[in-house]
């Protein structure tokens, strides 16, 4: 069989951008025998190491794994989101060890108000560089 692995995110609508996400994802995939559930950083609580630990426990004793864990993007905001983005990806990668996770996955950015695609697009090459370069730091 195929892993399938449920979007966390998905939840969003009934609980909130929120861990509650996680929980209702985790309790779902055990229900119908996935493989797993995919994160994204902002239904995290906080990235201390305890918690994180603590968060992957519960999950793993429905007996579903943890995926990927993502970082959530505003598809709606202007590129000069990125530079928090990067920022938070780089909090990211240095939590998701603590998850027991091995990778994140960083989406594009939309092309909104003025941007053009190429300026949008080389915005985002460079925000996938600078993420790149600081998870090799670590």
């Amino acid at each position: 069989m195929i892993p399938i692995y449920l979007q966390a995110l998905s939840f969003s609508d009934i609980y909130g951008t929120n861990e509650n996400c996680i929980h209702a994802a985790a309790e779902m995939a055990s229900d119908l025998g996935l493989a797993g559930i995919d994160i994204e950083d902002r239904l995290l609580k906080t990235y201390e190491p305890q918690y994180l630990e603590s968060l992957a426990q519960r999950i793993k004793s429905l007996g579903v794994n943890l995926g990927y864990c993502g970082l959530l993007v505003d598809f709606s905001a202007p590129v000069q989101s990125i530079t928090l983005e990067v920022a938070r990806a780089k909090k990211l990668s240095c939590a998701i060890k603590y998850l027991g996770v091995s990778s994140i996955r960083v989406p594009g950015n939309g092309v909104v108000g003025g941007q053009t695609t190429e300026s949008t697009f080389k915005a985002v090459r460079k925000k996938i560089q600078q993420i790149c370069h600081d998870a090799e730091q670590q």
